[in-house]
């Protein structure tokens, strides 16, 4: 990813999402995880950054919006998953 770095949101990858390998320019990712949303690229598909500091492009129907009031915390646990 080139560009300045600004995070417009985080969602999370949706628990029963289907994890395919993913491409040279996919980002890997887990059912659960939340991810910060860099860019919205097209239709298809997000700029992503996981907790360990990885881009990659990751399937908009792969993703669920986070709900403020569920997932409050979600900065705790992004901190708890990744050894912040």
């Amino acid at each position: 990813f080139h560009g300045e770095i600004k995070v417009l949101t985080r969602m999370m990858v949706d628990p029963n999402a289907k994890v395919q390998k993913p491409g040279h320019k996919d980002l890997t990712y887990t059912r659960g995880e939340i991810l910060d949303v860099i860019q919205l690229t097209d239709a298809n598909k997000i700029i992503c950054r996981s907790c360990e500091g990885k881009f990659g492009y990751v399937p908009r129907k792969a993703l669920l919006n986070l709900e403020k009031n569920l997932y409050s915390n979600a900065s705790f646990v992004m901190a708890a998953i990744c050894n912040f």
